[in-house]
Parts: C-alpha cells; structure tokens; sequence
C-alpha cells in the first residue's frame, strides 16, 4: 500500500495504490475504487485491502476532488457533478497514474460515478460493481439526507467528518446535500446513460439501506444493455462492505472470476500474437525530451531507426543483433531497453511457434510481459515513454482477446491502442517499427477477418513503409479470394526490401497462384 499524489491539469489529488504485495499476472485489470458521497480513501476502511489480496489483482483508490486530502474544485462544478465526474475526472486520474484495463467498484455516489463513466464505453473497462448506487431519486434518500443536514449543522457529524476531510469538510457536504435537496435534482440522466452501459455490472445493496430501496436495483438491471446481476446482502444497510465485509468481498471475488480468465491457454495463437505485439514496442524514436538521462541521442537514434527498418524487412535477428551492438554505449537510454526486450520477445515468439506454443514453453515471454509491467511503474503516463507503453499493453489485451477469438474485445483494445497512437502522433513521435495500421492488419488476420485485414494494411500500404505491410496486403487479399489483386500485391512485396524468407513467400504464392511473370 503507497500513497501518491495526483497533478492533474487544474487539481490536486490524493490517491492510493493497494495489493502491491501480491505476485501480479501481467494480464490482469486493476480495481479501481470510487468513494462514497461522504466518503474518501480511508473510509473505505479495510475493504479494499481485503478484495485485493481475495483476487489477486491491484487496486487503486483516491480522493475525489474536495474531499479528503485531494484539493479543492478549481470552480464550483455544479448540480451535474457525478456526470462530470466519469465523463472527465475519473479518465484524467486513470490516465494520469497508467491505469489501463481495470473494473470500478463504486459505493453510492461512487457507483453513480462508475455507472456513467461506463455509459462512455471506455474500452479498457471490464466491468462495475455497484454497492448502494443511486440512479433515480427517491424520498428515502431525500429524507435520509435532510436529517444528515440536521446532525451536521446540530451535532457532531461535522467534526467526526473533519477528522477525514479537514478543510474540505464543509465544501464536501455542502456539494452533496445541496445537489441532492435541489428541487427536481437527479443523480443520473439514467433513461439516456444506463442503456449505453454494456460492460457486466454487479448491483449490491443492503438489506435496511437507509438511502435508497430496491427501486435502485431493479432501475440498474432493466436500464443497462449488458450482463446485470443484482444481489440484496441481508441484515445490511448502506455499507455492507463495511458491516459485512466477508460477504461482500466473497460475492465480488466471484463476479471478478467471470470477467477476468488470465492468459489464453491457446498456447499457439497467444504466442505469436504476444510474439506482434511485443515486436510493436521496439519505439521509432522520440524527441530528445523522451531520452533518459544521459542518453546518447545520435547513437540510440541511429540504432532505433535502423532496427525499425529491420524489422519492416521481416528481418528480427538483425534488428536484435543492431540494438545489441549499440546496447553496451547507450544502456542508459529507457527506448533501446524497451526495443531490446521487444525484439527478445519477438524472437522468442519465433522459436515457439512451430513447438505449438505448449504452456510450459510460455515462461520466457510472460516474464518479458513482467518487467514490461514493472518498468511502467517508473514512467509517468503523460510522458512519451509512459503512452507508449500503455499502447503496448492496449496491444497485447488486444492480442489476447485475438487468441481466445474474442472479437468484440479485441476491437475495443484497438480503439484504445489508436487513441494512444493518435496521442502520440500529435506529440510528434515519430511512428513505430510496426505501426497500428500494420498491427490490426496482423490482428485481423489471426481472427479470420479478412475484409478488415484488408483496409488495415491498406492503410498501412498508403504510407510506403515497408515489405511488412505490403506483405500484409497481399495476404489479406489472397485469403479473400481476390486472386488477380493479390498476385498484383505479391508482386511490389517481392519488390520491397526484404528478409530471404518473406520474398520466398511472396514468390511462392505467386507460383501457388499461378500470376505469371517472375
């Protein structure tokens, strides 16, 4: 457990990083939690500690804006502030501290936060879990509410609520009441968001919640698209996690089990889609802003460049052996460590392939996923460096979900992976060895989709980068039958600069296809 503090654009938050104890899978999301109306990180209490070491997975939570020990609002935000919450905040945050796929686990106010940050699609979201979420208001709440407003103005809420919120403490409550005292005030525009909610939800509530009644679940279950399971935990009121935190850490383990199933057990596909995935990491080269200190900047450029055009050349070991050479002068760099364990894994993927890729042969990729995930720790999200390697893994989910023929899945990845590639376009990073078009083409391919492999490296061809994508083309088009395109396509691969073996493919399946002329 290690407290960090968050810098956004206008704000300054508090947040907490839990379950950094426990041996992590590379794969797995993080649960990300959201406090409370009244609430903040130490409210929570021991919940999230225990959920965390339940399931094995990282967490993380922070105090909203106003709260706690983050910093004040910037500007009064207003009745509407749970939208904006998970509209703008809570992907700042997730971005900010390189979050990538994760699940919300939201209690109250927080679960309104978490159900419309999900009506966004986010695709790095797994799923919500809801403890006592409001999404209509009733009179229980409203009443509940105004005798909360009592006891702070005429007793001693007010100071027991000081001890965690300090100076925030009267903007916090006065933000809270206030919203939802206004007349016609409601927690959610739940008729337009809840329909847009497609991930699986998990709607927990006590049984003598004093906020709300069963009309919140049952609104939850028939408002979102996706899977809902709803659950009434007995002798509870509005924290079960916090009166019956066995039960409720049990019942979420649970639902995590079915969202989260780790590593593909497809040794072959998920070997040589991790095997792309990883070669994508070997970076283009960034500004020198980007450089580690102490970096030699022409070497590592030199280096950088000259792998990258290996690697367009089909020509791996090459593209190790450059990076290699240059390793002993610039092992400062963070880049060239990043493309060196790329290309290791790419290699290594090689060697797997045409063993079937069986789990016990998947070790030394898994641990080159490891330190992947060990060295974001140390990169700061906005940085270049930092997006790169949340590209990354928006890449390699994607893979995955590629492997396990998880189409749905996998296009999300995709959707994320080219936010990220976007960013860093207009950063002005240079584009990478195997750029996205040229990755969803690879992707696209391994799920038997041929059309969209097509329009990928159609994309990519349209750039001129190389024998890689040119190669891609000509597969795709040859998979759809088109035969005199892909004759057309074989022939400018074979034209291209090229490792041996790719123009041996390319002029094998002229001959197979019988296109004539050399």
């Amino acid at each position: 457990m290690s407290d960090v503090e968050i810098q956004l654009r206008d704000r300054r938050l508090h947040g907490r990083w839990l379950g950094h104890d426990v041996e992590r899978d590379p794969y797995a999301p993080t649960i990300v939690f959201l406090h409370e109306g009244l609430g903040c990180v130490d409210l929570w209490r021991g919940f999230p500690e225990a959920l965390c070491a339940r399931t094995g997975l990282r967490g993380f939570a922070y105090d909203r804006t106003g709260y706690g020990r983050s910093g004040p609002w910037p500007a009064a935000p207003g009745p509407r502030y749970l939208e904006i919450e998970g509209d703008t905040i809570l992907p700042q945050v997730l971005d900010a501290v390189g979050v990538g796929t994760c699940l919300l686990v939201g209690h109250s106010d927080g679960g309104t936060i978490a159900l419309n940050y999900a009506a966004c699609q986010p695709p790095m979201l797994r799923g919500v879990v809801t403890i006592g979420a409001h999404v209509v208001t009733e009179e229980r709440t409203v009443s509940s509410i105004r005798q909360a407003r009592e006891a702070f103005v005429t007793e001693d809420l007010r100071e027991r609520l000081r001890k965690y919120h300090g100076d925030n403490v009267d903007g916090a409550f006065n933000l809270w009441s206030e919203s939802w005292l206004s007349t016609g005030w409601t927690p959610m525009d739940a008729a337009a968001r809840l329909p847009r909610v497609r991930v699986p939800v998990l709607a927990l509530q006590g049984e003598h919640d004093e906020y709300a009644t069963m009309v919140q679940l049952r609104a939850i279950a028939r408002g979102v698209s996706g899977r809902c399971e709803t659950r009434v935990i007995p002798e509870c009121g509005h924290g079960p996690h916090l009166k019956d935190e066995h039960t409720m850490v049990e019942v979420i383990a649970r639902f995590v089990t079915t969202l989260w199933r780790g590593p593909s057990s497809d040794g072959r596909r998920t070997t040589v889609t991790a095997g792309l995935v990883l070669a994508c990491l070997l970076l283009g080269g960034g500004p020198a802003g980007a450089q580690g200190e102490g970096c030699p900047v022409p070497t590592a450029r030199a280096a950088l460049s000259e792998a990258a055009d290996y690697l367009q050349r089909m020509d791996e070991a090459t593209a190790a052996e450059t990076l290699r050479a240059a390793w002993p002068e610039v092992r400062a760099c963070p880049e060239l460590a990043t493309a060196l364990v790329a290309v290791d894994g790419w290699i290594e993927a090689r060697r797997l392939a045409p063993l079937g890729g069986a789990p016990d042969r998947l070790g030394p990729i898994n641990r080159l996923l490891r330190r992947l995930d060990d060295d974001r720790a140390a990169l700061a999200a906005a940085s270049t460096l930092g997006r790169l390697n949340r590209y990354a893994e928006a890449a390699l989910r994607a893979a995955v979900a590629a492997a396990q023929d998880e189409r749905d899945e996998m296009q999300a990845y995709l959707v994320h992976a080219r936010d990220l590639a976007s960013a860093l376009d207009a950063a002005r990073q240079p584009v990478w060895p195997l750029p996205i078009d040229e990755m969803e083409g690879e992707l696209w391919l391994e799920v038997d989709r041929f059309a969209d492999a097509h329009a990928a490296f159609t994309r990519a061809a349209r750039a001129g980068r190389g024998a890689r994508g040119a190669l891609g083309l000509a597969r795709s088009l040859d998979r759809m039958g088109e035969r005199a395109a892909a004759c057309a396509a074989y022939e400018r691969a074979d034209a291209l600069p090229a490792a041996d073996a790719a123009k041996s493919e390319a002029r094998g399946a002229r001959a197979r296809l019988g296109c004539g002329g050399r």
